[in-house]
């Protein structure tokens, strides 16, 4: 089952085949891309999987607009931010803690190339790649393009989940050689945090 609700007009919750029947099908080819892709490589190195080259991959994906499913709900006039929530359990196994949860401006959400998919390639979604059920918001990082997706809560401010927060997928605002990479950045609670999303 799939919740959107929070800033809405009519909470709702819909089953796969809700979502199949309700909404136009469509499929669309797009790239998806790790925001940790060639993490590696970094110096200094980064915590999460040292992808070197290989989190990024071209599909086929079919399901229906996201922005149709909001708007079904009606989105409110005070929702900011779409907060993405899946199966999946936190990687330390704490059933207490949150796994990653991300989101994206309302106005992004809302456009039309962002969908809910159940299909890969002319194949039902693999669970691997998120089935039954994920987010694809094609061209921001994959973590927004959210797996297993079970909620999305429209929120009257930015999202803080896991994975939003603190210095979480920021990049420099201007080009950072990384052998020469400012102590500000290097240990960023000691600096300031100059910045941002994208």
């Amino acid at each position: 089952m799939l919740t959107i609700d929070g800033e809405v007009e009519s909470p709702l919750e819909l089953s796969l085949g809700e979502l199949k029947t309700r909404f136009e099908t469509i499929t669309r080819q797009a790239q998806l891309e790790c925001g940790g892709n060639g993490r590696a490589g970094f110096n200094p190195s980064p915590r999460g999987n040292q992808w070197v080259i290989g989190a990024v991959g071209n599909g086929e994906w079919t399901g229906c607009r996201l922005k149709d499913v909001l708007e079904a709900a009606g989105v409110g006039a005070s929702a900011v931010y779409t907060a993405h929530y899946g199966a999946d359990p936190h990687l330390s196994g704490d059933p207490g803690r949150d796994a990653l949860s991300r989101g994206v401006p309302i106005d992004k959400a809302l456009e039309e190339q962002n969908m809910l998919v159940w299909g890969m390639n002319g194949e039902p979604l693999p669970l691997a790649h998120g089935g039954p059920l994920r987010v694809l918001i094609p061209g921001w990082a994959g973590s927004c393009s959210q797996k297993w997706v079970t909620r999305i809560w429209l929120r009257e401010r930015e999202h803080d989940g896991q994975g939003m927060t603190g210095l979480s997928y920021r990049v420099p605002r201007y080009p950072v050689e990384p052998s020469r990479l400012p102590q500000q950045l290097a240990a960023p609670h000691r600096g300031p945090r100059r910045l941002s999303r994208r």
